[in-house]
């Protein structure tokens, strides 16, 4: 009975050391980088997407902060559209302040 126990122990040793070793070795050949690319074409002259995206209250329509918190307190600073021009947020927790 002992010896059976022993053999086991030995064996389950072995299989654990060996799938250490394996996760060690996955771990040191894979890529530490990696890079997500999206694209979309949109069909419209660079003058008038940029005339739409240059106002911050536009850019509230592809906002995941606004997604993710409908209710967030917003505030716009300055004259919309022109340098110097502020979008500030207060969400919940996930959302934050910026």
């Amino acid at each position: 009975m002992l010896t059976k126990l022993i053999k086991f122990l030995k064996m389950a040793t072995i299989v654990l050391g060996l799938f250490v070793a394996f996760v060690l070795v996955a771990a040191f050949a894979t890529d530490t980088e990696y890079t997500v690319e999206r694209s979309i074409v949109i069909d419209k002259s660079t003058p008038v997407i940029f005339e739409h995206i240059r106002y911050l209250k536009n850019q509230d329509e592809f906002s995941v902060w606004g997604t993710m918190d409908p209710n967030m307190k917003q505030e716009y600073r300055g004259t919309d559209g022109t340098v110097g021009a502020v979008s500030a947020w207060n969400g919940y927790e996930d959302v934050g302040k910026g």
